[in-house]
């Protein structure tokens, strides 16, 4: 207990010595208005982001500057490939996609096959889906899943 309370007072006295100290104070102060200064500084810029954005939008021709920009930007997103296979393929699993982008390399007949065997195996095909025998799911099994 005695040692908890010594170095309290030694903390205090510490305190008080550095407090005394102009050196320790001018650099105390120069740390709080600097602290100050840059919060302030902070507060005039997001109030001048705000203003300017104000008088921007009350604007009719950046108005439609901005309307065009984004027009653009849609509709080259739009006219991207990858962008929209994006938006349109759901998700999928990670092994599934490889596959799908492995095939999307092989030539017209041998992807139409492949698309074939898998909405076969899904059960979306025509056709009723595939039954397998015991030998067959044995098969996969035992080389894949």
């Amino acid at each position: 207990m005695t040692d908890e309370k010594e170095q309290r007072e030694s903390s205090s006295e510490r305190m008080r010595r550095m407090n005394a100290d102009p050196e320790f104070q001018a650099k105390r102060n120069a740390g709080v208005k600097r602290r100050h200064a840059d919060a302030a500084f902070a507060a005039k810029q997001a109030a001048l982001s705000r203003q300017t954005m104000m008088r921007l939008n009350a604007d009719p021709e950046f108005a439609r500057k901005r309307n065009a920009a984004a027009s653009k930007t849609i509709r080259r997103l739009r006219a991207d490939p990858e962008f929209l296979a994006k938006l349109e393929r759901p998700r999928v699993t990670k092994l599934l996609d490889d596959a799908l982008r492995a095939a999307s390399n092989l030539p017209p007949d041998a992807q139409d096959s492949i698309a074939r065997v898998v909405l076969r195996l899904a059960g979306a095909d025509e056709e009723a889906p595939v039954a397998l025998s015991a030998d067959e799911r044995a098969a996969w099994a035992e080389h894949g899943s």
